[in-house]
């Protein structure tokens, strides 16, 4: 017989239950960050002198921008 905690630690298993995830922004250190009040934008600026634009509800298991755009080229991104 099996009790009711050894069946909900074999359901654990199946559900998605990340809070964090690896998001890779380039090569380059990332030198600025933005949330949106909500929490489900976010914007980031880095090194490699790129702006990129994460919607985390439209957001798909690969995590990628959908947008990277080059604001100022020849300058590093210090703030967003």
């Amino acid at each position: 017989s099996t009790s009711d905690s050894d069946v909900e630690d074999d359901n654990d298993d199946l559900l998605p239950i990340a809070s964090h995830v690896n998001i890779i922004h380039g090569l380059k250190t990332v030198s600025c960050l933005t949330l949106d009040s909500n929490g489900m934008c976010m914007i980031t600026g880095g090194h490699d002198e790129t702006m990129k634009m994460f919607d985390f509800t439209s957001m798909d298991k690969n995590f990628q921008p959908f947008r990277a755009i080059q604001p100022c080229p020849g300058r590093l991104l210090r703030v967003i």
